[in-house]
C-alpha cells in the first residue's frame, strides 16, 4: 500500500483525537520511568539542590533498596489491576467514558506522589497512578482502532506503543538535565 494514501481519510479532527487520547499511555511511560532518575535525591542518598516550597514536607523519604523497589514496582500492580478492570468497564460503559475515568486516577496519584511524607503514602500514589495507566493501555487501543480509518487501524494503534515510550523518553531527558 502506498503511504500517500494513508493521509487521504484523515482529518484534523481524527489527529486532534489520536493525540489526546495517547496521552494516558504517554503518562504510563512516563510514571513507569519516573522515579528512576532522581532516586537518589528521593531517597536521601544525595541532598536535593532546592529548598522546598513547603516547609512541612520532608526533602526526602529515607529509604532502603528493598523499600524503593517496593515503591517503584506497586505502579506495575496498580497497572495489572486498572488492566483487568478496563475490559468490563469499557465494554459497559463505553470507551470514552472509561477513558475520561482514568484521567482521575492520573490526577490523583501524583498529588498523592508529590505531597507524600512517608513512603506508605507515596505507595499509595503509585498505585492509584497505576490503575490509571493500566486502564488506559487497555482502553487507549481500543478506542482507537473504533475511530481510524478502516485500512489504518494497525497503523494508528500503534501510537499507543509509541506514546509510552515518548514518556519514558521524556522522562528520562528530564531527568538527564534536571
Amino acid at each position: 500500500m502506498d503511504p500517500r494514501s494513508w493521509f487521504k481519510d484523515l482529518t484534523g479532527y481524527f489527529i486532534y483525537l489520536l493525540l489526546i487520547s495517547t496521552i494516558g499511555p504517554l503518562l504510563f511511560g512516563f510514571h513507569l520511568a519516573e522515579l528512576n532518575a532522581p532516586q537518589d535525591v528521593v531517597t536521601c542518598v544525595k541532598r536535593s539542590v532546592s529548598a522546598s516550597l513547603l516547609p512541612s514536607l520532608p526533602q526526602c523519604i529515607p529509604m532502603n533498596p528493598t523499600q524503593f523497589g517496593l515503591v517503584s514496582s506497586i505502579f506495575t500492580l496498580g497497572g495489572l489491576v486498572g488492566a483487568l478492570a478496563a475490559g468490563p468497564l469499557s465494554a459497559r460503559y463505553g470507551r470514552l467514558p472509561t477513558m475520561h475515568a482514568t484521567t482521575v486516577f492520573f490526577a490523583v496519584g501524583p498529588i498523592f506522589e508529590a505531597l507524600a511524607p512517608s513512603i506508605a503514602v507515596m505507595t499509595v500514589g503509585r498505585f492509584i497512578s497505576g490503575l490509571g495507566a493500566g486502564a488506559s493501555v487497555v482502553v487507549v487501543p481500543i478506542y482507537i482502532s473504533e475511530i481510524a480509518p478502516p485500512g489504518e487501524k494497525g497503523f494508528f494503534g500503534s501510537f499507543t506503543q509509541v506514546m509510552i515510550n515518548f514518556g519514558i523518553f521524556v522522562t528520562q531527558l528530564l531527568g538527564y538535565f534536571l
